[in-house]
């Protein structure tokens, strides 16, 4: 059954409820997904117990511990699958039935928009890797409160994992999850009530917001209206979804071990990261050069829901 809103009001939400839905995501996926993590490290430790020198290890890096890797795995699968359910009910209850054709996903995109959108990625990864490099590292307690310390040991756990799990569950899931929340969701409602502008770059911070570590917060975020100005200018989730899984697909297949694509996608991410100053304005630019075609070419804007 659909929520009915008044007819005269913009599509839900505004940016208060956009904070309530974003804290019931954070709590409907991490919970449950935390606590199969731990669960599965502690039948891990039963089965294998870890020797001394493991634990006394764990005492100064504790994501080191064996079987922290594939206890994350199991989570992360976990909290992709738990935000596809909770965007499809979100999506289902407070936009109506028509839902994916209101969101552009009836429709193959355009051969132009989807060349853009792969166009793109070069560029979101250019920036993501530069921005993370430009955050302050020293002194070394700032490294671990901006959380650079945290995705370098994420980075180290994921290198054991197989490439295609890396992607199913890094690539696939958050293109799907997030972008139906964020874009789908979060963003058809904040762009109806604030405009454009302030609508996606709302949006944006809240996408940020929700991934919690600083350092990963801070490049999101500028990633975030990238992304939504792909939805906007296509008409169509897909765009976004398309960049959205290339971006995050081609970051692991830098760091997996087993990575056909490691040898050239590491020494380019190692070449961005050592000069990220000169590279930063490279990638803005062929962003920018390709959000302005696109939105010289199209006006803004998902189709009109049912109510909006």
């Amino acid at each position: 059954m659909s929520v009915a809103l008044p007819s005269n009001r913009p599509p839900h939400p505004n940016i208060p409820w956009a904070v309530f839905w974003i804290l019931g995501y954070i709590g409907f996926t991490q919970i449950p997904a935390a606590i199969l993590a731990v669960a599965w490290l502690l039948i891990l430790m039963l089965v294998a117990p870890p020797t001394d020198a493991e634990l006394r290890e764990a005492q100064t890096s504790p994501l080191g511990l064996p079987g922290m890797g594939s206890g994350l795995a199991v989570g992360l699968a976990l909290a992709q699958v738990l935000s596809w359910a909770y965007s499809f009910v979100l999506l289902r209850v407070l936009v109506g039935r028509d839902w994916y054709s209101t969101l552009g996903l009836d429709r193959v995109p355009k051969a132009a928009d989807l060349a853009a959108a792969c166009a793109l990625v070069p560029g979101m990864l250019i920036v993501g890797n530069s921005i993370v490099a430009l955050l302050p590292g020293a002194p070394p307690p700032t490294e671990a409160v901006l959380g650079k310390e945290t995705m370098a040991q994420f980075e180290k756990m994921i290198r054991a994992w197989p490439w295609w799990t890396a992607v199913l569950i890094i690539g696939v899931g958050p293109a799907i999850g997030e972008e139906l929340f964020c874009r789908g969701f979060l963003g058809r409602g904040l762009v109806a009530w604030h405009g454009p502008r302030i609508g996606v770059l709302a949006t944006s911070l809240l996408f940020g917001i929700m991934h919690v570590i600083p350092a990963q917060a801070a490049y999101a975020a500028v990633l975030g209206v990238i992304l939504h100005v792909l939805a906007l200018s296509g008409r169509s989730l897909w765009l976004p979804m398309i960049a959205h899984f290339l971006n995050n697909g081609l970051s692991v297949m830098a760091s997996c071990d087993d990575s056909p694509l490691k040898p050239w996608l590491a020494a380019a991410q190692q070449a961005v990261e050592a000069r990220p100053m000169l590279f930063l304005p490279v990638g803005l630019g062929i962003c920018a050069a390709i959000m302005r075609r696109l939105l010289a070419e199209k006006t803004g804007g998902f189709p009109p829901g049912p109510r909006g």
